[in-house]
This record gives structure tokens, sequence and C-alpha cells, in this order.
């Protein structure tokens, strides 16, 4: 029994290594048969396998490039991956290069690869956040300017607010003053026309002073009242006399009795001319002395308060001369903002001639694998030289990406320097005039 189960475990080992060199052997055979064996395994392998390095060159390479839209990245990495499967899956000059790009990865190419990664990666990064820096130090710049004179404004209008309510508080009072006025002069024109019109009585000499005028005025005045009063009394005497007389004729001897001789002759008819020379007395006894310069002040200040509250206000704009070298805070901030476009564009340039040579250096190391394939070491001098001249090219770039980084940072310095110290200067004079 023993040596029967140590027959069966012997013949099931040689199986299974008979299907293991079997196996073996069929992966050998697939690998070194000709290309018009195996095809459709040889696609389907071809595909999945050049799938496989498109994924690994998106993974490493792909994803660290800049692109303008992440949408052109998976394009660009999808469009990339599809060609080296078809490629590797229909040619075999595709495969060999591939193939033969991986060590060359680990070689000179690699580390000139790395170099040209490096520099991007400085481009895209620390260069890019310094010329970011830069745009918002010069960004501040031009803000601090504009609020300098946005501030100078406001002192300007802080500073003239107080006059301007000042004016605007008198034209309110000199509109309520006028008013005043108004009611001032109307309540003394009665005044007026009791001391200066002479429509009663005598014709006044203009060229007196007022307190003579209307002295003379009120004489004139009881003058021409004790006329009509010794003329009315002189009538009402006559009237009485009269009658009288009628009386008389009928009661005449009663009359006789009481009274010797004519009775009508007690009548005082003359009197009235007696008693009007009594009713004027001295004009200055009737007015007070100082009553022309009272009248002839309160005359000017109504005159004055009729001429109104007008309150005329200039100023003046000095304009400054045109050779002087003066720049407002719009001038600063335009010229710091065109500065740093010009500074924005020559960057920008030389940033993409830089990664056009780094992709023109990441083709040449595809393009030499392909190189050698095709001539087999006929040309491996020429190959040789191109290689002498694709690595004086990189050193060559290498230090004009490190002078030109150098003079950046200088650039960009000397905006902020140039930039950094803003003065202004606030000059206006303020006049006013006739102020009534």
């Amino acid at each position: 029994m023993t040596g029967k189960a140590a027959q069966a475990e012997n013949s099931r080992t040689s199986g299974v290594s008979r299907k293991k060199k079997r196996s073996s052997f069929f992966i050998c055979r697939f690998f070194q048969s000709d290309p018009e064996e195996f095809r459709f395994l040889k696609f389907l392998f071809g595909l999945v396998f050049g799938a496989f390095l498109g994924l690994v060159f998106y993974v490493g390479m792909v994803e660290r490039m800049t692109f303008p839209a992440e949408e052109m990245r998976y394009q660009f990495g999808g469009a990339v991956a599809m060609l080296m499967s078809l490629g590797y899956a229909l040619s075999v000059q595709v495969r060999c290069t591939l193939i033969l790009v991986i060590p060359l990865f680990f070689g000179k190419h690699g580390r000139r690869i790395i170099n040209a990664y490096a520099i991007t990666f400085l481009m895209t990064g620390p260069m890019a956040n310094m010329m970011s820096n830069a745009k918002e130090s010069s960004r501040s710049i031009s803000c601090s300017s504009d609020l300098a004179y946005q501030q100078s404004l406001t002192v300007m209008k802080f500073m003239a607010a107080p006059m301007m309510d000042v004016m605007k508080d008198l034209r309110s009072q000199a509109q309520d003053l006028d008013r005043s006025s108004s009611d001032v002069k109307r309540k003394f024109i009665p005044v007026e026309k009791e001391v200066e019109q002479a429509d009663e009585g005598k014709t006044i000499n203009q060229n007196q002073n007022s307190e003579r005028k209307y002295k003379k005025k009120v004489g004139n005045r009881c003058e021409d009242l004790k006329k009509k009063a010794v003329a009315e009394c002189e009538k009402q005497m006559g009237i009485a006399y009269d009658e009288c007389q009628v009386i008389n004729r009928g009661f005449v001897q009663t009359l006789r009795k009481m009274f010797t001789g004519d009775p009508c002759r007690h009548i005082p008819k003359k009197e009235c001319e007696r008693l009007g020379d009594h009713m004027c007395q001295p004009a200055d006894d009737n007015v007070d002395s100082g009553f022309g310069k009272s009248y002839e002040s309160s005359d000017a200040s109504v005159r004055e308060l009729d001429k109104h509250f007008d309150v005329e206000m200039e100023y003046q704009i000095i304009s400054r001369p045109k050779n002087l070298n003066l720049k407002t805070a719009e001038d600063v901030g335009l010229a710091i903002d065109q500065e740093f476009r010009q500074r924005m564009a020559v960057f920008r340039f030389l940033s993409s001639a830089i990664n056009k040579i780094f992709a023109f250096l990441f083709v040449l190391t595809i393009l030499a694998p392909y190189i050698h394939h095709m001539n087999a070491g006929t040309v491996a001098d020429t190959f040789i030289h191109t290689k002498g001249i694709i690595l004086v090219l990189g050193q060559t770039v290498f230090a004009l990406v490190v002078f030109f980084l150098d003079y950046l940072l200088f650039e960009s310095l000397d905006i902020i320097r140039r930039h950094s110290l803003v003065t202004t200067t606030m000059k206006g004079r303020l006049l006013t005039n006739h102020v009534h």
C-alpha cells in the first residue's frame, strides 16, 4: 500500500511539472514567436500593456504638466494612452521603442527630464507665487494711492462742511430777516408819510433836516386847522346872528325891556379870531428835541434792511503748471499696472519658450530609441553626436533659466521699491466776499 501511494504521488507530481513546463514553454514561445503567429493574442496583450504604459505615463508626467484647462489634461492623457495601446498592439517598431524608452528614463535622459521638471516646478511654483505677490503688492500700492486721494477729498469735505453749514444757516436766516425787514418797512411807512410828505399845508423845503421839516409841517398843519376852525366859527356865528335878527323882530318889546339896545350885538362874532390866536402853540413845545436824529436813524435802518441779506461767495481753482512732474493717484495706479503687465508678458513669453524647449527635449528622449531601433547601429556615431548636442542644449537652457529667474526677482523687488513711497500734497484757498 505504501508503494502504491508513493507511486501515485510521484505520478501526480510529474503531471504538475509537465503542466508547468508546458505553460512556461507556451509563454516563451508566445514572446519568441514570429510576428505572424498568435496575432490575436498579441493584439489583446498589446492593448492591455500599452494602456498600462499610457496610465503610467499619465500618472508620472501628464498630471505634473501645466495646462490652460483641466479638460485638456484629460484629453491629452487619454489620447496618448490610446495611441500607446494601439501602437503597442499593432506595430513592432512601437513595441521596441516603448521598451527602449524605459531604461532611458533611468539614465542621462531621465536626469535631464528631472532637471526639466525641477525648473518647471520652480516656474509654476515659487516664481508664479512671487509674481502673484508682486501683482498684489502693485495692487496694494495703487489702492494706497487711491485711498490717500479719497482721504484728501474727505478731509476737504469735512473742512468745508462747517463753512457750508454756516452759509446755509445765513441764507435761511436772511430769508427770515427779509420777512422781518418787510414788516418793519410796512409799519414804518405811516411814520415816513407823517414826517416827510408835504401834501398838507405849505410846501416844505427838502433841503431842511427832518426835525425842522416836521416842526414846520406841524405848525403849518395847525395854522391850516386854525383857519378852518375860525372860518367855521364865523360861519356858525353868522348863522346865529341872522337867526337872532329874525327873533328880534317878533319880540322887540319884550327884548327891549330886558336888554338895552340891540340884543344881537352880544353874539361874539369877533371872538373867533381871538380864540384862534391861542390854538397853535410853538412847534418846539410839541416836538421833542432829537426827534429828527431818531427818525433819520430809523429811516437809514429801514433802508438797509430793504437791501436784503445776500451772501456772495467766490472761490478760485489754482491750475498746476504743465511743466511740473506731478502725478495723481490715478496716474500712479495706471503706471504700476502698465509696468506690471509688461513684466508679466515677458515672464509668460519666457515661460512658454522654456516649456516648449522642455517639450522638445522630451520628444527627443522618445525619438532617440526609435532612431536607434531603425538604424540598429549603422549610424551610432551620429546618435552619439546628437546626444552631445542635446546635453549642451540642456545645460544652456538651465543656465538661461537661472539668469532669468534672478532678473525676474530683481525686477519684481524693484517695482515694489520704486512705488513703495507715495507722497501726497494738498493745497487750497477759500475766498468769501460781499456779505450783506
